[in-house]
């Protein structure tokens, strides 16, 4: 069985630090083991980050989101400038996760995990900085190859599911491959056709209406993947998809339907 690994941060940031929860047990079980920690400020951090984000946008990485005007004159910084501010960042990304108040946390990993072991890794943390520093470059998961990350909310509610959608052959996806002005989603389709042991529906630019009609689909879906330009709020708080031309969805709304 597979591990799930919880770390909490709460309302922190960088600047005022992060009290910090580590929870680990069996994946689908209630966590074995709970230890408490925290983060320091990191404000150093905080303003290279920033520099970095800002910089990343406006080179043009952001390869699937809608164009925009540069907030910054990026002429001034070469690629090869770039991709040291890149290591810098790592450096001091991984300078701030050793620190000594949250040692525990790397250590209940050390002592209580397998290097072959599957291993979901969750952080659940309010601020949007946070959410949007990598943490899949943190260090400890140089010794965790099997190790995946995400970003979760601070609360939610679990969803029970019946037994005929976990017990299947096959797992089923729904694959919706929406605006691609200026990208080429074929790749995505390709490796997606690829899966073994999946069942995959397509959806190419589809209307509000064929989407709303195929998430509702009394099968259901064990997954649902879109490919396509995408775009955030500033503040992060809101994330949209733009699944054809002209339409843009907001996650939530596909709240219901999942």
């Amino acid at each position: 069985m597979g591990k799930l690994v919880v770390i909490n941060l709460g309302e922190g940031n960088l600047e005022t630090g992060c009290l910090a929860t580590i929870k680990i047990g069996d994946d689908r079980a209630l966590p074995s083991i709970e230890i408490v920690g925290k983060l320091p400020p990191e404000p150093e951090f905080a303003k290279l980050h920033k520099r970095w984000h800002l910089i990343y946008q406006n080179l043009g990485f952001y390869v699937r989101a809608l164009k925009k005007k540069p907030d910054i004159n990026t002429s001034i910084i070469s690629i090869d400038q770039f991709r040291q501010l890149s290591k810098d960042l790592v450096k001091s990304l991984n300078c701030w996760l050793n620190s000594e108040d949250f040692r525990v946390i790397k250590e209940a990993f050390l002592k209580n995990l397998s290097p072959s072991d599957e291993i979901r890794v969750i952080i659940q943390v309010e601020d949007i900085q946070l959410r949007r520093i990598p943490w899949h470059l943190w260090d400890i998961f140089d010794y965790y190859r099997y190790a995946e990350v995400a970003l979760g909310e601070l609360t939610y509610d679990k969803v029970k599911r019946p037994v005929s959608s976990i017990i299947k052959d096959r797992v089923g996806i729904l694959a919706v491959l929406g605006n691609s002005d200026g990208i080429n989603l074929e790749k995505d389709r390709e490796l997606l056709e690829h899966l073994p042991n999946t069942k995959i529906t397509f959806l190419v630019e589809p209307s509000r209406l064929e989407l709303d009609r195929a998430l509702w689909d009394e099968k259901g879906w064990d997954i649902l993947f879109f490919s396509g330009h995408s775009y955030s709020q500033g503040d992060g708080k809101s994330g949209y998809i733009c699944i054809n031309q002209t339409d843009s969805l907001i996650v939530s709304e596909l709240k219901n339907a999942l």
